[in-house]
């Protein structure tokens, strides 16, 4: 009988034969990442003005600007937001099943107890003029390497120019960052009793054999003026299939904090817009007592799925004070399982973190997968609701906004595409029946529903194929009680939201 020891060693040994394609033997061969390569810049390409770092983080709790909005104004809305991957892996050493989490959060980081070492993503050299404290970005050209790494097997005309999500030179947003990370550094489980290395020839790297590619967009267009978009391209090099998988992202929200000190926040999600976001249960800001305003995550792209959906699991919790060893959130079973955890229920005026997890997905070896995610800045639900939609309509058109968007807008910030319509309710304010009217040109499938403040969904009024035509349809209340209420319309590419006040 064959021990499972044996067994496990077996197949550790056969996924190794296979011939490496040159794409993934190029990108082994780039420099490893190291935290020496880390750097700072800024996002300043619209009305949100942040600090980012090439190891994944944006914004920084006690440095800012840290997700100030509007620029210039002193208001600052994030203590840190970061990027993680997971995976189940076998060790070798024990047989072992267990969770490596790969990220570069400054509280998520766990340290080699002898060399100080951090383990997770760092970002790898010659993806930016090493002369320069900044990461690239097209806007500063001080700031591009002189000539791009082989591993991204660019030709030479390339070289002293920006090496673009659009193309060569193509500046089609206002600002747009690039760099490059791995998690060769992350050695926890290259140590007994695992013993695991992603690739067995190379004793040098750890982690789960990843590198991620990070490119972050901004753009002044009145629509756009207040969206960071953030797109990761993670490539899987290491020997190995990861037949669970999962992406995620940590939000730290800090709205309406400066100066070291801020209020207590509150989050929910909208698991229909795939929105995760926080706000100031207070409504005030410090220093200066200004009025907030929400801050949203949305996803819009996710691996192992083509369609704009994907947040499968989301945790809302308050950050408890760090034990004697320091270990929260360091461990990686915690954090795995906050990823695959499910929908957690909502939280409110506490120091809170928002944990959004993508999976679990096959990742193959030698693959990518691609995570796509927006920072939304609006003034209230409603404003962040339409924003995220407009964020998703801009990333189905590989970040152009499309000309149906480009319409005017109402007064309630609704984005009406010509031929669709959503009528304010009448009568507004009501008790405790309501009349909504839409109209549609053409056939296709509709929703219609309505959500309470904190965008919890309580009922939906149409849910079908209609023809085209005019509609009204009837909202009773009876059993809710007095508030602000919102209802949104999804047919085809067209979307809006307003607001119903019921009043008994």
């Amino acid at each position: 009988m064959i021990s499972r020891t044996l067994l496990t060693a077996l197949l550790f040994t056969t996924v190794l034969l296979a011939q490496v394609p040159d794409s993934i033997q190029r990108f082994r061969d780039d420099n490893l990442g190291n935290y020496n390569n880390r750097r700072q810049g800024t996002m300043l390409g619209n009305k949100i003005n942040t600090l980012f770092y090439n190891d994944l983080e944006i914004g920084k709790w006690a440095f800012y600007p840290t997700c100030e909005w509007p620029a210039g104004s002193g208001h600052n809305y994030l203590d840190g937001y970061t990027f993680m991957v997971g995976a189940e892996v076998t060790a070798p050493g024990d047989t072992l099943i267990v969770h490596p989490v790969e990220t570069a959060y400054r509280e998520q980081y766990s340290y080699d107890p002898i060399t100080g070492t951090p383990w997770g993503f760092e970002p790898v050299s010659g993806y930016c003029n090493s002369g320069n404290s900044s990461p690239a970005i097209s806007i500063d050209k001080t700031t591009w390497p002189a000539q791009w790494p082989p591993a991204l097997n660019l030709t030479a005309d390339y070289n002293g120019h920006w090496y673009g999500y659009f193309g060569k030179d193509a500046f089609n947003a206002d600002e747009e960052s690039y760099f490059v990370l791995d998690d060769s550094q992350d050695k926890k489980f290259t140590k007994p009793p695992y013993k695991y290395f992603p690739i067995a020839s190379d004793s040098a790297r750890g982690g789960l054999g990843l590198r991620t590619e990070v490119r972050e967009f901004q753009w002044k267009d009145s629509l756009l003026q207040d969206i960071i978009f953030v797109k990761y391209k993670v490539w899987n090099i290491s020997d190995y299939d990861y037949n669970k998988a999962v992406f995620g992202i940590l939000c730290d929200p800090g709205i309406g904090g400066a100066n070291l000190t801020e209020p207590y926040n509150s989050a929910s999600y909208d698991s229909s817009n795939q929105l995760v976001y926080a706000w100031a249960p207070g409504g005030v800001g410090n220093p200066g007592n200004w009025k907030t305003g929400y801050l949203g995550i949305g996803n819009l792209g996710t691996p192992g799925n083509p369609n704009p959906v994907g947040i499968t699991s989301i945790t809302l919790t308050y950050i408890p004070n760090k034990d004697s060893t320091g270990a929260w959130p360091k461990n990686n079973e915690v954090m795995w399982t906050n990823m695959m955890g499910g929908i957690g229920p909502n939280i409110s005026n506490g120091n809170i973190i928002m944990i959004i997890g993508s999976g679990p997905f096959a990742f193959k070896k030698w693959t990518s997968e691609d995570y796509t995610t927006s920072i939304i800045m609006g003034s209230d639900l409603q404003d962040l609701l339409n924003k995220k939609f407009i964020a998703q309509a801009a990333y189905n058109n590989n970040f152009v906004v499309p000309d149906s968007i480009k319409t005017p807008v109402d007064e309630n910030n609704n984005v009406l595409p010509s031929g669709y319509k959503l009528a304010q309710n009448y009568p507004n304010p009501f008790n405790p029946v309501t009349i909504i009217s839409y109209s549609i040109p053409k056939e296709g499938f509709v929703t219609l529903k309505v959500y309470n403040s904190l965008g919890k969904e309580i009922a939906t009024l149409v849910n079908e194929e209609k023809l085209s035509g005019d509609y009204k349809v009837q909202f009773d209340a009876s059993r809710l009680a007095s508030g602000i209420y919102y209802y949104r319309i999804n047919a085809g590419n067209f979307s809006a939201t307003r607001k119903l006040i019921l009043l008994k």
